[in-house]
């Protein structure tokens, strides 16, 4: 009984959302200019925090590893120039 608790209490943990000390200063970034890289190590979160400040406001997402989404960039001039009122994650 102790351990499904304990598993239960360990997935509740693992779904919720880590709050990032870096949101604010990305938010402010973004209200600033149109493009910020958000760098840094593999599987820390950096699409989750992307997607999630991208659900607040106009915003258009390119997944740079996607060749569908890196295609699309070829001609980048001719591509942003049709999302000039969104901001851009990528």
């Amino acid at each position: 009984m102790i351990i499904n608790r304990a598993n239960k209490e360990c997935n509740s943990i693992i779904t919720r959302m880590i709050n990032r000390k870096i949101k604010p200063h990305l938010i402010d970034a973004l209200n600033k200019s149109p493009a910020v890289a958000l760098l840094g190590p593999r599987e820390v979160g950096k699409t989750t925090l992307a997607l999630e400040i991208g659900d607040t406001r106009t915003s258009l997402y390119l997944d740079l590893e996607s060749i569908s989404d890196c295609s699309k960039l070829t001609d980048p001039e001719t591509y942003l120039s049709g999302h000039v009122n969104s901001h851009f994650i990528s």
